[in-house]
């Protein structure tokens, strides 16, 4: 299935309300039990997901991001540019870098935002061309300068036609969803509603690699559920061979993931690592 823009502004405006909210669907308790590889399948998630960074739930999500975006470089952008590339643009397209540089030197998305807005209108209007590779490619190093807040204004890049700026946008969101201030759950939602539209191969590398990460156990199958229903056909092909590395075990059907997950319950300390279960939502829905 070709993603167009009028996909990717669907895609965009829901991972903004993800990102606000959070989204997973219900998950059923089930007794705990853990066989020896499952149990080193979880070990091996744990020191991947420690030595990214600190536990979720011991941050202030707010506070922890500026503080990381302070100890970054922020970038010149026109370092990457070619002079006889500047030569060519037209003043709108030089006006473009100059609004994306002066966002990052104020540290401020909005404006950051607004300039990557005009650049995406000129591409639904005209085409990707209307604006030149190298602008394009300037504003998804902006863009990466204010992840994880920037991914949906990122997404919006995932369907230019330029090879280039396609990878780097895959570097950029892999950036975010490696992110330790977003919570698996927020993960999960971003990653079902890309994968509802996305065909391209490293993107989905990208999708797949961060549940079998980034995600414990009831959240990551719930996942894997939710773009078997929704996903686009390359998508789904993709599910059961991350499932397979992410449990260590060959399933291939919806009802022996359920029953991996009876026997594979979530740890005690998995809030530490992702933040709240979603079972404190079930609970709160009881009450």
């Amino acid at each position: 299935m070709q993603m167009t823009k009028k996909h990717i502004g669907i895609i965009a405006a829901a991972v903004l309300a993800l990102l606000a909210t959070g989204v997973i669907v219900y998950i059923v308790r089930a007794p705990k039990q853990k066989a020896p590889a499952a149990e080193q399948k979880k070990a091996k998630k744990k020191h991947a997901r420690t030595h990214r960074a600190e536990p979720v739930a011991a941050q202030k999500k707010g506070a922890a991001i500026s503080q990381n975006r302070s100890h970054k470089e922020k970038p010149l952008l026109t370092d990457d540019i070619d002079f006889d590339d500047i030569s060519k643009l037209n003043e709108t397209e030089l006006e473009l870098l100059r609004e994306l540089q002066k966002g990052i030197d104020s540290s401020s998305l909005k404006r950051v935002a607004k300039a990557v807005e005009k650049i995406q209108k000129l591409q639904r209007e005209k085409g990707d061309d209307a604006v030149a590779v190298v602008v394009r490619e300037a504003a998804v190093e902006a863009l990466g300068y204010f992840l994880p807040e920037s991914l949906a204004e990122l997404i919006g890049f995932m369907a230019d036609s330029d090879q280039d700026v396609l990878d780097d946008v895959l570097m950029q969101f892999e950036d975010a969803i490696d992110n330790s201030e977003l919570g698996d759950r927020e993960l999960s939602g971003i990653m079902t509603s890309v994968a509802k539209q996305i065909s391209h191969e490293e993107a989905l590398d990208s999708i797949f690699s961060g549940i079998e990460t980034d995600m414990r156990n009831s959240v990551a199958v719930a996942t894997y559920k939710e773009i078997l229903k929704s996903g686009t056909d390359a998508a789904k092909q993709r599910v059961w061979e991350s499932v397979e590395d992410f449990t260590g075990e060959e399933i291939t059907t919806v009802e022996q993931l359920d029953e991996w997950l009876k026997q594979n319950p979530d740890d005690e300390d998995d809030e530490d690592l992702y933040g709240p279960s979603p079972l404190d939502d079930d609970d709160d829905d009881d009450n």
